[in-house]
């Protein structure tokens, strides 16, 4: 065949049909007028699937009054898509196409409309093909469905490691020294800042009042009431065993009421008792999730070994007070009777010694004045010490002032000081550091041979530091000598306050005693 016969079978209608039938897209030829001249058998295949009503698959119709004619749903694809197969047609575009949904009765399906332009011999008409593309676009919802997922499970595993790290910082703040109404503060903040909540509220059940108020909301914190008093009979009913309840706005008073919102109430019991409760309000009506119900009971049980601990400590202070006052009795009982007991014997025999030795009796008399001065000092200690709330009460600097002026007066050894008199400390911590300081000193006094000592006390960042120092013949840290029982007494002082010690001596260059203390990490 040659080549002008080859040309006309490809010029010819029945070819050019064939080919479009062998194409898998559904396909409309369109002349310039936006009428359907031909279709391929996808189209007519798809036509009959569907039920299409157009005779003849369309053919001889206006495809571009058809869509324009569109309603409902999908009448902003087709007013999109008339549009662009109007500007190819129009020789605006090279080339449009258009993703749009078209889901049947069983079936969500997705497809793409290609429009390109084709010349009828001086007009402009247009290739309309429309292809399936289904499987695609499922594949793309369920990628962007495993990235929604993963995104959800990266946002749940950062919010289970917040809440975990502020869990953790929580407890660091329950083990310090910190007053309580510090602490309850932390956790109450930490709780409005994990729960996402509006106000979260720490109410006293001796009060009936809020306790601590913690909002994103300050004209909520103004309205805030207190909760409906059957409320808190219902709590005090159930007992320790009463769950977290999920109510609504009406509880927190008067002023409220008219707002919606939801509100979850937490007992919080102390050793049997009824401390009170926390409230965490919601702006807005809210579903909760497990999750979050047991954060607010694991904060409410927070709040209860915070209120739990500080009793204990207040409990343990006032035994390490009382133990060291029963302590200081015995001690001092027993130097003031031993420096009385000798000056009765020197007064006793002062009239002779005056009649046959008058030089003794005048040495006498010196040591008489010598031990009624120290045991007037011992008293003098005993009763600064011992008085009501004078170790609680007063700052560790000024107790420390006291004991030097003891000690000078006992031994007649100048005690130099140094002392920042405002430091203010937790009670423990005050008696430990007063009880090395007392036992340095005393040691400096019997073992030494010292001339003069120094007491230094002043604050080291967070903390505070503690020097004792004496001018006497020293000796070797690492070999205590007999009778120094004293230095393992103040270690074990230090250990038990967390503090470091440190002592410096060489033989014939005196001795220098060293505390360091500060707060424990979150204190």
């Amino acid at each position: 065949m040659n080549i002008q016969k080859h040309l006309a079978v490809a010029g010819s209608a029945p070819f050019l049909q064939a080919v479009l039938d062998a194409l898998t897209a559904t396909i409309a030829i369109l002349d310039e007028s936006g009428v359907i001249m031909a279709v391929n058998a996808s189209w007519r295949h798809f036509g009959d699937e569907n039920d299409l009503a157009w005779p003849d698959y369309g053919i001889g119709h206006n495809y571009l009054a058809t869509i324009d004619a569109a309603e409902g749903d999908e009448s902003s694809e087709a007013q999109d898509a008339a549009l662009g197969i109007r500007q190819v047609m129009a020789g605006d575009l090279e080339r449009f196409s258009l993703e749009y949904p078209c889901h049947s009765p069983d079936q969500d399906r997705w497809y793409i409309m290609w429009v390109t332009p084709l010349d009828l011999g001086g007009q402009r008409g247009a290739v309309i093909a429309h292809e399936d593309i289904t499987a695609r676009k499922l594949s793309e919802f369920g990628a962007e469905a495993a990235r929604r997922s993963e995104a959800q499970q990266r946002r749940i595993a950062e919010r289970r490691g917040a809440i975990a790290a502020g869990l953790g910082e929580a407890l660091g703040i329950l083990n310090s020294d910190r007053p309580l109404l510090d602490v309850l503060g932390f956790i109450v903040d930490l709780a409005l800042r994990l729960l996402g909540a509006r106000t979260v509220a720490l109410l006293e059940t001796r009060q009936k009042e809020p306790l601590l108020v913690r909002t994103t909301d300050i004209n909520d914190a103004s309205l805030w009431g207190a909760l409906d008093a059957s409320l808190w009979e219902r709590l005090n009913r159930d007992g320790p065993g009463r769950e977290i309840l999920l109510l609504d706005r009406s509880v927190l008073g008067d002023a409220s009421q008219a707002q919606s919102g939801t509100v979850l109430v937490a007992p919080i019991w102390v050793q049997g008792q009824s401390f009170g409760v926390l409230v965490v309000d919601y702006a807005r009506p809210r579903t909760m999730l497990q999750e979050e119900v047991d954060l607010v009971k694991d904060v409410a049980t927070q709040i209860s070994l915070a209120v739990g601990n500080a009793q204990l400590r207040e409990r343990v202070e006032s035994q390490a007070v009382a133990a060291e006052r029963s302590r200081m009795l015995r001690e001092l009982h027993d130097s003031v009777s031993q420096a009385l007991f000798s000056a009765n014997l020197i007064a006793d025999a002062l009239p002779r010694l005056w009649e046959h030795h008058p030089e003794e009796a005048e040495e006498g008399l010196r040591e008489l004045t010598r031990l009624t001065r120290t045991a007037h000092a011992d008293i003098r200690s005993l009763l600064l010490d011992l008085g009501p709330s004078a170790v609680t009460a007063e700052p560790l600097g000024v107790l420390l002032g006291r004991l030097a002026d003891a000690v000078s007066s006992r031994s007649g050894i100048p005690v130099h000081e140094r002392i920042d008199a405002a430091l203010d400390l937790p009670v423990a911590i005050k008696i430990a550091l007063y009880r090395i300081s007392e036992e340095a000193l005393n040691n400096a006094v019997k073992h030494a041979r010292a001339t003069e000592l120094e007491i230094v006390l002043e604050q080291s960042g967070e903390g505070v530091h503690l020097a004792v120092t004496d001018n006497g013949i020293g000796f070797v840290p690492d070999v205590v000598p007999v009778g120094r029982l004293g230095l393992g007494i103040m270690r074990e002082r230090a250990e038990s306050m967390g503090a470091t010690l440190n002592i410096s001596s060489e033989p014939g260059d005196g001795t220098r005693i060293e505390v360091s203390w500060a707060p424990s990490k979150g204190a």
